[in-house]
């Protein structure tokens, strides 16, 4: 991975409070969203608590958790599969997408909303989609409510759920600084199903028809991006869209081909893949591979490799480069576990998504922040109600 040459500047004044004033914290410890998981009934508690570990940085729990639901996948590809998938080579995913999104209108790109990593890679997307002419993007996971977000220029605990993680918080923050405008189009609240996808669909649509040579960016969950029929919808978000604008969006599936918290959990052809960077799959006449079944419910699907590990945090949080690790100052006092949250410099941490979160489990974990080039104020609260912060600044070197 290339890191650039960047330089940490650290003001280590530390400031010592108890019960400063402040919002709810929408962030649990370890051990609160483990006591949350043993005291909840619902079916989906295994989902809401791999989001829970997700906002704290804990990204392998949130793959266990989700996972738990999930049957393990004993099966190996088949041989005639195989034959089929060898006749593929891969190609850099962010490379393929940029120059294919150059002729469309609409690209919608999907996520797993328990993995970060689709946002990180989204996030590395924008710049080059900026300058090709996208100027709008839209989020599912952007609440209505926060109807200041584009003045604002960044997320707060207000915008919405999937929003309160901190690399969704930042591709929301990045992609305001590019110049997008962002807006969100989920339907009212209650609305499920195929009633929901059409309304999703008639959201987008006003965006168009109020811009109709804008070209956008969508950014939705799991089976959204789906252009065919899909059981109980009839047709989700994008064929909806394709039906209602005339406009043949460019969709992306970045969960088809993701990592599982074990291998026993992934697909037969995620581990019969070997590539080494996030990949899209392309044959000798440039045709590119979607899945086995040949289904055609997407454009392309994302391969992301399994994560390795830098200094404790996955290695795609360092943005090919662009982020840079800050480790972390606390007292000799501080009680364990501790959160630890940077806040961006100029905005309300009260109410502002953090940009890095993590939890230190006791004074031997040395797991750094993650972060762009900016100034921080980084807050360390332990399971006490203790709170400690200092400043931080990262700077580009001058070559």
């Amino acid at each position: 991975m290339k890191m650039k040459n960047l330089i940490c500047l650290t003001i280590g004044l530390f400031i010592c409070l108890n019960g400063m004033a402040q919002e709810k914290d929408s962030y649990l410890f370890s051990s609160q969203i483990k006591k949350k998981l043993e005291k909840d009934s619902v079916n989906w508690k295994y989902q809401i608590a791999a989001w829970d570990y997700s906002f704290i940085g804990e990204y392998h729990e949130a793959l266990k958790c989700w996972d738990i639901q999930s049957k393990p996948q004993q099966d190996t590809l088949n041989h005639n599969d195989q034959l089929r998938f060898i006749n593929y080579h891969p190609v850099n995913a962010q490379d393929y997408i940029i120059a294919k999104a150059q002729t469309e209108r609409i690209l919608i790109i999907n996520e797993a909303h328990h993995i970060p990593r689709h946002r990180v890679f989204t996030t590395s997307l924008l710049e080059k989609l900026y300058a090709q002419g996208y100027r709008f993007i839209g989020f599912e996971a952007l609440d209505s409510k926060d109807t200041l977000i584009n003045e604002r220029k960044y997320p707060v605990h207000i915008s919405g759920f999937y929003t309160e993680e901190p690399q969704l918080g930042n591709l929301i923050r990045a992609a305001l600084k590019i110049g997008f405008t962002v807006f969100n189009y989920e339907a009212e609240n209650g609305k499920n199903g195929k009633e929901r996808e059409i309304e999703e669909a008639q959201n987008i649509k006003k965006i168009v028809d109020k811009n109709p040579n804008a070209k956008l960016i969508i950014y939705c969950g799991f089976d959204h991006l789906k252009e065919g029929y899909v059981k109980n919808w009839d047709k989700a978000m994008a064929g909806r869209l394709a039906e209602y604008t005339g406009i043949n969006p460019f969709t992306v599936n970045q969960v088809a081909l993701t990592e599982k918290s074990d291998s026993n959990y992934e697909s037969p052809l995620y581990r019969f893949i070997n590539a080494k960077e996030s990949s899209v799959f392309v044959d000798s006449e440039q045709s590119v591979f979607c899945d086995l079944e040949n289904a055609k419910q997407f454009d392309i699907a994302v391969y992301h490799p399994v994560t390795s590990y830098i200094n404790g945090r996955p290695d795609w949080l360092y943005l090919n480069g662009k982020r840079q690790k800050v480790q972390i100052l606390h007292s000799s006092s501080l009680i364990f576990p501790a959160l630890v949250y940077a806040f961006h410099i100029g905005e309300d941490i009260n109410t502002a998504i953090p940009a890095d979160l993590i939890e230190l489990k006791n004074e031997k974990d040395r797991r750094p922040l993650v972060l762009d080039v900016g100034s921080y104020v980084v807050k360390i609260k332990s399971i006490n109600g203790r709170e400690e912060y200092f400043n931080v600044t990262l700077r580009q070197a001058q070559n």
